[in-house]
């Protein structure tokens, strides 16, 4: 009796814990949300994009910098991009942010990118079809 009883406990505390680690992500804190849209003919290119990270990456002497890419969001493939940042200290962040903001204004070959300064994305609000993956650049 008191084997089940134990068994019974450590269950349930098992289950609050899970029920703990899914309420701490329902939401995340971004840095910057590129959010990458259509009008009819597909999302812009990321390739400015890339391209930026890389020369940033390599000004500033960091390895890596990472992303959330969440989507898709439309019969497009629109999807958004968050950065959180952690990887840069508050000087690399600025820098990063101003550029990313001119790049950003740039890409509009294809639909366009909006740029979203400090946003909480709340990830249960996402449609059925949409994940969330990190990508690392």
């Amino acid at each position: 009796m008191k084997k089940i009883l134990f068994i019974l406990i450590l269950i349930s505390t098992s289950f609050s814990f899970l029920h703990a680690q899914n309420k701490s992500k329902v939401s995340k804190k971004y840095a910057a949300v590129i959010s990458f849209n259509s009008f009819g003919t597909g999302t812009p290119s990321d390739k400015p994009l890339r391209q930026y990270i890389t020369k940033f990456k390599k000004s500033a002497a960091i390895s890596k910098i990472c992303a959330d890419k969440m989507g898709p969001f439309g019969r497009e493939g629109e999807y958004k991009l968050g950065f959180v940042l952690k990887e840069l200290n508050n000087n690399q962040k600025r820098r990063f942010l101003s550029g990313l903001a001119k790049v950003v204004d740039a890409m509009k070959d294809k639909g366009n990118a909006e740029l979203l300064l400090s946003q909480t994305i709340n990830l249960k609000e996402m449609n059925e079809r949409a994940t969330t993956e990190i990508v690392k650049f």
